[in-house]
């Protein structure tokens, strides 16, 4: 029996074919026409890796992981291009190929269940007191790439993958700043748009006290720069590991994790940093973003689940219109959803067919998703030092992992890389 080491320059020949083949069959797909026969042998190949995939010898967890990554991202793959060969389009199947289970769509709804709805949104309409607005003037632009490299350099210092850098300043050279549109690219380099950022302010008697939402912007920066996906690319790119696993097909929801993950992490940091404190121009700006903080994303947690279960319910639990009001209004005890309103909004939505953003529909579970396990990662996290910390961050950072291999290469690290 061949063993994994031995196999893995014929399975990274062969999975970067089948990628290369992937792309080149959506190319030339459109709503029309589906080169089928071409996606068939695609289907082929892929069932031909697995199974010499599985017909390997491994000689240890590490190992077995491996190929359990490589089978499950195949699988995500074949499911994808089979759909489309079939013509099957749905809320149902979009869900699917993202790798996301029935079960975990239960425990997202388990965590929303958990929250008082009702007290949520109360709180956040009588505690929040600070209003919003996009970055647009010269002096509120200068400030924010100010600040926005003061915490770039703190998130720097606190990821695993600054060794891979002379220094901060040499760091800077992968990070490009323009007008809008913040995002990791592959290879390493970050984009930042300086007007997705914003301004909050407030009125002390007549005077305007307005100043960069510091915390929005730690959300934004730890998502996408080194505690996020450019450290997770730039640490996978440099590990000793077979090639497949440096590519992120099939990956979306572990790579989203990580990059949740990477916000809670700076955010613990940013939120104790004396000299962030003494840049903020308002002591009382800064002691409100970090109370409304909590307050503002778990509504928007609230309002992306309530979208999110509404379209399942009617699309996977094929319930009634009054069924799915009526649970919604359980659920918050809004009256609204009882409301005419409601009833002549909802009812509009109900009896149409869903747009064709369906799996930009299906996609926000992967947001609620990675929202919980990344907080059940983080939590883990601060039960340790900060020196096992920052060394179980740096191998949860290696490779790109589909949904269920990446959550047992989770325990596997916890369990078997602490110093």
């Amino acid at each position: 029996m061949m063993k994994l080491r031995e196999a893995v320059g014929k399975i990274d020949k062969e999975f970067i074919k089948i990628c290369q083949e992937v792309d080149r069959f959506y190319s030339v797909s459109s709503e029309l026409f589906t080169p089928a026969k071409y996606g068939r042998k695609i289907i082929q190949n892929i069932e031909n890796l697995k199974n010499f995939a599985l017909s390997l010898s491994t000689k240890n967890e590490m190992e077995e992981l491996m190929i359990a990554n490589l089978v499950e991202r195949l699988e995500l793959i074949k499911l994808r291009l089979k759909l489309k060969i079939e013509g099957i389009s749905g809320y149902k199947s979009a869900i699917k190929m993202y790798g996301l289970s029935g079960e975990d769509i239960d425990a997202i709804k388990k965590k929303f269940e958990s929250m008082n709805v009702r007290k949520v949104v109360e709180d956040y309409i009588e505690k929040t007191k600070l209003s919003r607005s996009s970055v647009s003037d010269e002096s509120e632009i200068k400030r924010t790439r100010k600040i926005l490299n003061k915490i770039l350099k703190i998130c720097y210092q606190i990821s695993p993958a600054r060794k891979y850098f002379r220094s901060f300043k040499s760091y800077l050279d992968t990070v490009t700043f323009r007008e809008k549109g913040s995002y990791h690219i592959l290879g390493g380099k970050v984009v930042f748009g300086i007007k997705d950022f914003e301004i909050v302010w407030y009125y002390e008697g007549n005077k305007l006290i307005e100043d960069v939402d510091i915390f929005w912007m730690v959300k934004i920066v730890g998502e996408e720069a080194l505690l996020g996906h450019q450290g997770n690319n730039i640490i996978t790119d440099k590990a000793k590991i077979p090639r497949f696993m440096k590519i992120d097909t099939g990956c979306r929801v572990p790579v989203e994790i990580i990059g949740g993950l990477g916000s809670l992490i700076l955010t613990e940091k940013i939120k104790d940093n004396a000299e962030i404190r003494k840049l903020i121009r308002s002591k009382d700006i800064f002691n409100f973003l970090l109370q409304e903080r909590e307050l503002i994303f778990k509504n928007i947690f609230i309002n992306n689940f309530l979208h999110c279960y509404r379209d399942y319910l009617k699309e996977i639990e094929n319930k009634s219109f009054k069924e799915i009001s009526n649970i919604l209004f359980r659920y918050t005890g809004d009256k609204y959803f009882k409301s005419e309103f409601f009833r002549r909004y909802f009812n509009s939505f109900y009896n149409n067919k869903f747009l064709e953003n369906i799996e930009k529909r299906a996609e926000n579970w992967v947001y609620l998703y990675r929202n919980i396990k990344a907080e059940e990662i983080f939590k883990k996290l601060k039960r340790l030092s900060e020196k096992e910390a920052f060394e179980i961050l740096e191998k949860l950072y290696v490779g790109y992992w589909p949904k269920k291999t990446f959550e047992r290469y989770v325990d596997f690290v916890f369990n078997n890389y602490i110093l």
